[in-house]
Formats: structure tokens, sequence, C-alpha cells
């Protein structure tokens, strides 16, 4: 369960300090504000959470923590990637499973791929392979670091390097976004690609050919399609909620 926050630190997100600050500054300031109950959400599918991973072990490895949401259904190329940051950093992948007796009820009542056949059912897939583990996944943390940046999709037009007020936490980091951040962040893709994790990843879980823009959150399927390569993050998602 969250503590209670300092209110000079929330004054300090409400009042949008950080918009501009470069993303290392961003996370030192998560560090000496929220360690150790602040861990970055990471979901193994995005070039974003890795190149957060990788500045915060630079900045701190003794504070440095990674967690995950495995919703049972995810490719090959996501466990790879997490044995290679294992191996790479020597760090504990927290890793928050769906309660098995929820999967279980829903799929015996509504089958696997629920998702494909009504808004409802896709709210109800996401809730108990996602929300309910991210909700345990926070339920520890005063702070989270997110890869989310505005340009991924409309719906994340209105996400802020820090923010307050969160559902679930406290207060969520997505250094990201900010203008100040893109050229450290560029320098640390390269760096991580001369390391071989980003090179390794990109070739793997963000082909143009594979699983560039994957559909329904990593959710495996024999129905899955990419969108065209001009669409969003969020594209294939959005293409289920219009199916249904």
């Amino acid at each position: 369960m969250s503590v209670a926050i300092d209110p000079a630190v929330l004054d300090k997100v409400f009042l949008r300090t950080f918009d501009e600050a470069p993303a290392d500054d961003i996370l030192r300031w998560g560090f000496d504000t929220f360690a150790p109950r602040i861990a970055l959400s990471a979901s193994f599918g995005s070039p974003e959470g890795m190149v957060l991973l990788d500045m915060m072990f630079k900045i701190s490895p003794a504070h440095t923590r990674v967690f995950t949401i495995d919703s049972g259904r995810m490719h090959q190329e996501t466990y790879e990637l997490m044995d290679r940051v294992r191996n790479r950093y020597g760090l504990t992948v927290e890793i928050y499973f769906p309660r098995a007796e929820a999967v279980q009820a829903m799929v015996r009542e509504h089958g696997m791929d629920l998702f494909y056949d009504s808004v409802e059912l896709r709210k109800m897939c996401c809730g108990v392979r996602k929300v309910e583990p991210l909700e345990r996944a926070l339920a520890g943390l005063d702070a989270w670091i997110t890869g989310l940046r505005p340009s991924q999709s409309v719906t994340r037009a209105d996400v802020r390097a820090v923010k307050g007020s969160s559902a679930i936490s406290d207060v969520a980091l997505s250094p990201a976004p900010s203008r100040a951040s893109r050229p450290p962040m560029i320098r640390i893709v390269v760096e991580a690609k001369k390391l071989g994790l980003v090179d390794r990843f990109c070739t793997t879980t963000a082909s143009s050919t594979r699983t560039s823009r994957l559909v329904a959150c990593n959710i495996q399927s024999r129905r899955t399609r990419l969108p065209a390569a001009s669409s969003d993050a969020c594209a294939g998602a959005r293409r289920l909620a219009n199916r249904a």
C-alpha cells in the first residue's frame, strides 16, 4: 500500500515542473524521491522501455527495478528478451501473472479469443489478464515509470513527463515525452545497440515483417494481423474495438 507523499513533491508534479526536463534528470528525481518504492513497467514489446531501463541502470543499479505483466498469451520473443535483460543487467524481472482461477472461469465461459467478440468482452479480457495484475504490481509502489509517449497514439496525446493522481498509483513518470529528453534517448539507443540488447530487440520483436505493431496487447492468436506500417502503435487494438 502506498505511503503518504510529501505535498511539496505533489506540487512539483501538478505544476508540470518536469515537462521539459531531460529524461535522466526525471529518473534521478524519481530515484531520489521514491526509491526503493519505484519501478519500471516494461512490456518487453517496445523499445522505449528498454531504453529507459538502460538509463535507469546507469544512473543507479541498486535502485533499478523492473516489472512486467505476463498475460499468458505472450510471444516467445518476449520471453527471450526478458532473459537477455536478466543476463545483461543481472536484474530480477518481477513478473505478475493473472489469477489462474479468473482466467479459467473467463475462458470456460467465453472462449480463448473472446476479445474479438465484443467491446465488453475485450474489456473483460484486459481486466483479468492485465489490469488486476497491474494493480497488484503497483500496490507496493509510490511511483512507476512507463515508456508512454504522446506520439504513440491519439489516445496517449495527454501523456506527461510526470503525472499525479493516477487511479492505481500516486505518481507516474514517463520521461520519453519531453522534447529535451530526445537527444539522450537517441544516444542511449545507439549505445544499447552496440551492447546487442536493442539490436536483438529490433530484429526479433520490432521487425516490420513480424511483430512491430502487435495486435491486442501482445496477445497471440492465429488471427493476429499487423496494421499498416504507417499506423501508430495502438492501431491494432483500435481495430478490435471497431470490429466489436
